[in-house]
C-alpha cells in the first residue's frame, strides 16, 4: 500500500509540473 501511495504521489507531481509547463505555454500564447 505505502508503494502505491508514493506511486501516485510522484503521478500527481508530475501531472502538476505538465501543467505548469501548459500554463506557461498558453501565457506566452495569449500576450
Amino acid at each position: 500500500m505505502t508503494v502505491d501511495r508514493e506511486k501516485i504521489r510522484q503521478k500527481l507531481q508530475f501531472m502538476r509540473q505538465e501543467l505548469r509547463e501548459l500554463k506557461k505555454f498558453q501565457g506566452m500564447d495569449l500576450s
